[in-house]
């Protein structure tokens, strides 16, 4: 059976139609998927990529078939075509609209994905900068927070071994005040066991010595008698002498003389020489003589004649100069002893108007000062215009010392008129404190106490024990007068 032309030519075309098909059928297949594959297929320009080229393809194949139906057109004017072949013309024609359409379905969606993925794009990226700028401040917050841990750390170790220092310092202190406390305690048993020998020795001098006082008590009470008996022979002498109206002033002391000649003496006065009897009337001449506004005391003193009695204060003076350390002299007996009934009372004599702690900060440095020998004493004249009056503060008493001008001196016994007084504790205090004449007194008298002290001690005083006794209680007298308010013309001699 002969085949058509026409039949021929639409071989091709039916078995191009086919491929058609068969290449629209994976589409049909792609476009059954669901919509979530979809998505997931074109979010990539990867698997976009193929499905470009296919439709490109399936564009060219429609164009191709077109083309060829258009060359068989002219052909079948003439011959007749069989009606399978439009069948299948149509169907293909069907399956190519059908494949435009779903073509067209495919490039819309393919679009709206587009977009969504670009919306996604966007949102993600915008969840990433975020995500990046939590992550930047985490960072920062946890690079802080290990730079302050760090520092912690040091201040921890600084802090440790600081505390471990310390300790070490608590230690090593401890130590030093167990030691010194040790040490202490040590120089204070010694001290101990030197005052119990000391006691010793003296509760022994004191036996003797009550051994020697009970056997010159007898002694000393028939001398008493004596001497009221004679007291009493001189007083009646004395005030026959005063009642006679042919006494005069001119021939008082050959009377006075007369009268207390061994001839007229009492028998228990006999062993008297002539001189203390002589002394005597010159002094009786003295005190009728001295001007009756002038009060004074005129007397005699006698340490150390009675040598049936021992003198305790002397002993405890040569136990004063025999100690060996400066310390153990300050201590003795003698020196407590002249602290608190000499040296005491004269330097707060006049500190009784003042208050309780500034006059014992004052009297308390004043002490230190004279016992190291460090006060420094002065006397001036003031540069002033002749006819005023100054008026000084003292600084110890806190009176106030007046005084008149230059130009009308009153006698006060300085060395010139118009002199002044002032103190300072040391060579290097620059602060001049002024004093009155009283407490200038007072200040002389004690430091010559103690600096004839230190003299003895250092032996520098090279005379017998009995005249350096006797210069001691004259310093004592010193103080005793300056602190009783007596006259600086006062002096004391030592015969």
């Amino acid at each position: 059976m002969p085949i058509n032309r026409h039949e021929a030519d639409s071989q091709p075309l039916a078995a191009e139609a086919a491929n058609e098909v068969s290449a629209s059928a994976p589409d049909e297949a792609q476009s059954s998927r669901p919509q979530s594959s979809l998505v997931l297929v074109a979010a990539t320009e990867e698997n976009s990529r193929p499905a470009r080229n296919r439709e490109t393809n399936w564009f060219r194949r429609q164009s191709k078939s077109s083309s060829f139906s258009g060359l068989l057109s002219p052909s079948s004017k003439d011959d007749a075509t069989p009606p399978h072949h439009e069948t299948l013309l149509l169907r293909a024609q069907a399956q190519r609209d059908a494949s435009m359409a779903e073509a067209s379905a495919l490039q819309q969606k393919l679009s709206e994905l587009r977009r969504s993925t670009d919306t996604e794009i966007v949102r993600l990226r915008a969840e990433l900068d975020t995500a990046t700028r939590k992550l930047q401040t985490e960072y920062e917050l946890r690079t802080a927070a290990e730079a302050k841990c760090s520092v912690m750390e040091c201040e921890l170790a600084e802090l440790s071994s600081n505390i471990q220092f310390e300790a070490q310092n608590l230690v090593a202190q401890e130590r030093r005040r167990h030691k010194s406390e040790l040490e202490r305690a040590a120089r204070t048993h010694r001290e101990v066991i030197q005052l119990m020998e000391m006691e010793r020795a003296q509760v022994g001098s004191l036996k003797l010595s009550l051994e020697r006082t009970t056997t010159a008590l007898d002694r000393e009470r028939e001398e008493c008698e004596r001497l009221r008996s004679g007291m009493a022979v001189f007083e009646r002498q004395f005030s026959t002498l005063l009642g006679s109206s042919a006494l005069r002033q001119t021939d008082f002391p050959s009377t006075l003389q007369r009268s207390l000649s061994p001839e007229a003496s009492p028998p228990d006065r006999q062993s008297r020489s002539a001189p203390q009897s002589l002394e005597n009337a010159s002094l009786m001449r003295a005190e009728l003589t001295r001007p009756a506004l002038d009060p004074h005391i005129v007397g005699h003193m006698f340490f150390g004649n009675d040598a049936a009695r021992p003198d305790t204060r002397l002993t405890e003076f040569l136990g004063f100069v025999n100690v060996a350390s400066e310390k153990e002299a300050q201590a003795s007996a003698f020196m407590q002893r002249s602290l608190r009934e000499d040296v005491g009372p004269t330097l707060t004599a006049d500190s009784a108007g003042m208050s309780s702690l500034t006059a014992w900060t004052k009297n308390r440095r004043l002490l230190h000062c004279v016992q190291d020998t460090t006060l420094v004493l002065e006397s001036f004249v003031p540069r002033l215009q002749v006819g005023r009056i100054v008026s000084v503060g003292c600084y110890l008493c806190g009176s106030s010392a007046t005084r008149t001008s230059l130009a009308e001196p009153r006698h006060s016994g300085r060395s010139q008129p118009g002199e002044m007084y002032r103190m300072r504790f040391g060579d290097d205090d620059t602060d001049n404190k002024p004093l009155c004449m009283h407490c200038h007194l007072r200040m002389v008298s004690v430091c010559s106490f103690f600096s004839y002290l230190k003299n003895v001690r250092r032996g520098l005083i090279k005379r017998p024990i009995a005249e350096i006794w006797l210069e001691v209680n004259r310093a004592r007298l010193q103080m005793w007068l300056a602190r009783s308010g007596a006259s600086p013309d006062s002096r004391l001699q030592i015969a």
